[in-house]
């Protein structure tokens, strides 16, 4: 896994910023950047929430570059494939086919009740 630095300077320059750029956007002084650098301190919660801002990513994806939130797990295949599919669908459909899962799920889980008793 790379580093917060790392991933903080892969950004900045996608934008073309410099560190110290990148700080005033994210509305924290170049020292801020310059200490995480140095191991000196840790990215908290006010940094990470500018460099959301700066950088135009969500809070959660800035927060899980700094280690203040766990990886994502690896995304699963189906998973991905039938967020896409509802993605596609029409409100009323989409609400049909959460209860068609949440049925399944229901008696998915009743046999496995069954099974155990």
């Amino acid at each position: 896994m790379e580093t917060f630095i790392i991933w903080l300077d892969k950004q900045a320059e996608k934008h073309k910023w410099t560190r110290s750029k990148l700080a005033k956007r994210a509305g924290v002084s170049p020292t801020a950047i310059y200490m995480i650098a140095r191991g000196k301190r840790e990215p908290g919660s006010f940094l990470c929430n500018g460099l959301a801002k700066a950088l135009n990513l969500t809070r959660e994806e800035v927060y899980r570059a700094a280690g203040l939130l766990p990886s994502k797990p690896q995304p699963n295949e189906d998973v991905e494939r039938g967020e896409h599919y509802l993605d596609l669908m029409k409100p009323g459909t989409r609400k049909q086919a959460v209860a068609y899962l949440e049925s399944l799920l229901s008696k998915e889980n009743t046999d496995k009740n069954t099974k155990q008793a």
